[in-house]
């Protein structure tokens, strides 16, 4: 089976086709909604809503009546020099004298981990180690891409053809700049560069995306028609770095990676997933490249009614309904509602094209188990035509 129905769905939205169903994603549920529901439901679900792959248990989606979930990709293995090993351990050495939970990693992030309460291990980010241009020019010496692995391909392939048995959808994740750069350098150091050494800063860059290529042509390779680059570029009121720096510095990046994916497969979508107000990058979201924008974070400020009237000819939007107010604090009947406002904003001319339903954001450990069910539940209405819409 080479594709679904959700799929087909969801790639007419991307194409901008008309569809009969709108199709829906979700980029994650945590624990505490995860939890109370298999409390109250557990015994009552039946085989079709449980689905174990060989890329993850994609059950939790699949459960609450989703289309389809990020996943990663099978890209290629990064290969470090014994040199770097070494320099890695007397950086975590010293960053353990501030706190011995802290340690480098061998792409120059410092993080941190621990064990809480029930025995549940988090991470979380703390910075980055490389604090000059002369560490970074050395760090980028000993780094390079191995090969391949046909086996993570398989895997992969795999836990697609499972999937799609199923009617979901699994999407490829790929990395691109402005999440794993300031992992590495801070934004302090990332703005000296600007200044000083741009062609370090373009070095930089440059081998951040060719990880996020060797990433897309696993995933393309494993027959994966639908991706999404992570790539948080924004904070509430604005954009991390200026128009004009994104444009000069991360457009030629996303060209390069949107480009490799529609030249190896025409028919394969690839949209750009970025938390806060983003409105000044969106005519160069569109030069890059990108078929899509998810998820038009609500309280930053994202209008899915003005993206659609702006850029609706240009991008298919994967968005956006708030999870920061009413998913946990609504009520049922609010939320209800608002699905039926999203779903109407989400069309063009009146004909439901270019929008895939999505919350905007992670379905957290706030958000209300009623709330969330209220949101798919009304959307299953509406494409079941229970409900006019």
């Amino acid at each position: 089976m080479d594709s679904c129905e959700n799929e087909q769905l969801i790639l007419k939205a991307f194409n901008h086709e008309p569809v009969e169903k709108i199709p829906s994603f979700v980029q994650s549920i945590m624990e505490g909604v995860w939890g109370p529901y298999l409390k109250e439901y557990e015994d009552e679900m039946g085989e079709e809503q449980i689905l174990i792959t060989s890329v993850g248990d994609m059950t939790p989606f699949k459960a609450f009546g989703y289309s389809s979930h990020w996943i990663g990709a099978p890209g290629r293995k990064i290969e470090v020099t014994e040199a770097l090993k070494a320099k890695v351990a007397e950086l975590t050495a010293e960053v353990k004298k501030r706190d011995p939970r802290l340690a480098v990693n061998l792409m120059g992030g410092v993080k941190g981990s621990a064990v809480v309460d029930g025995g549940h291990s988090i991470g979380w980010h703390v910075g980055g180690a490389i604090r000059d241009a002369k560490l970074l020019e050395w760090w980028l010496d000993q780094l390079s891409l191995g090969a391949a692995d046909p086996k993570a391909i398989e895997a992969y392939a795999e836990g697609r053809r499972q999937c799609i048995a199923q009617n979901f959808v699994p999407i490829a994740g790929v990395s691109l700049i402005m999440e794993p750069a300031p992992q590495m350098v801070d934004f302090a150091m990332l703005s000296i560069l600007m200044r000083k050494n741009p062609a370090l800063l373009r070095r930089l860059f440059h081998f951040l995306t060719d990880i996020g290529i060797a990433e897309a042509e696993g995933a393309l390779k494993a027959g994966y028609k639908v991706l999404v680059s992570a790539d948080d570029c924004a904070y509430k009121h604005g954009p991390m770095i200026s128009p004009a720096q994104y444009r000069e510095y991360v457009l030629p990046e996303m060209q390069r990676l949107t480009t490799f994916i529609h030249d190896i497969d025409p028919e394969a979508r690839i949209f750009l997933h970025t938390d806060g107000d983003i409105y000044s990058l969106l005519d160069i979201i569109v030069e890059g490249g990108m078929d899509g924008l998810n998820p038009l974070e609500v309280n930053s400020g994202m209008s899915l009614e003005r993206v659609k009237r702006s850029h609706g000819d240009k991008l298919a939007f994967v968005g956006n309904l708030d999870t920061a107010e009413l998913l946990p604090y609504g009520t049922e009947e609010e939320v209800r509602h608002q699905v039926h406002v999203i779903l109407k904003e989400g069309m063009t001319g009146g004909v439901k094209t270019g929008h895939v339903f999505s919350a905007c954001g992670t379905l957290h450990h706030a958000v209300k188990l009623e709330n969330a069910l209220a949101m798919m539940d009304e959307l299953r209405k509406i494409n079941d035509g229970l409900v006019v819409l």
